[in-house]
């Protein structure tokens, strides 16, 4: 083994996708991390799950785990469990409105976690 593979680091981050249905998560997620859109629309059930493996300097090798959690989920029973341990929370609107019950089972769900999270609309 050489000395640059005994330096170097591997680091796991979890990245959640939530949002209502059909505004774009998925179509994200396989952007970021196939570098591919899908031309026809499929309702995710439950979750799916994509991977991206990026270097960082200083032999940093870091694998992203995006979780995207179809939008009818975001009511159900194991939502909780899906964003358990997550670093990143990404919510995705259609537009740039999201539904009052959307918000509120996110706040509900992230009350006794911080994490960051970012937001963006579709423009759909």
């Amino acid at each position: 083994m050489s000395d640059s593979e005994e330096d170097s680091q591997d680091k796991q981050l979890k990245i959640v996708v939530v949002g209502d249905g059909a505004c774009g998560k998925t179509s994200l997620a396989t952007r970021f991390a196939q570098e591919a859109f899908g031309k026809q629309y499929k309702q995710t059930i439950g979750l799916d799950f994509f991977l991206k493996r990026i270097s960082l300097p200083g032999n940093l090798n870091v694998t992203l785990q995006v979780w995207d959690i179809g939008g009818q989920t975001l009511g159900g029973k194991m939502l909780d469990k899906y964003v358990y341990g997550a670093h990143l929370w990404y919510c995705c609107m259609a537009g740039l409105l999201i539904t009052k019950a959307s918000l509120h089972l996110l706040a509900q769900t992230v009350d006794n976690q911080i994490r960051p999270l970012l937001c963006s609309g579709s423009g759909l």
